[in-house]
């Protein structure tokens, strides 16, 4: 239980370490853009 517990816990990390990449490919895009 505690190890699926743990890969649960990686999985919800590594979304949302994708979650934060791709906010950050935003935001520079947008500074892109209103250059």
């Amino acid at each position: 239980a505690l190890e699926a517990g743990r890969a649960a816990a990686a999985e919800a990390d590594r979304d949302w370490v994708g979650r934060l990449a791709m906010r950050q490919q935003l935001r520079e895009f947008r500074v892109e853009q209103s250059e």
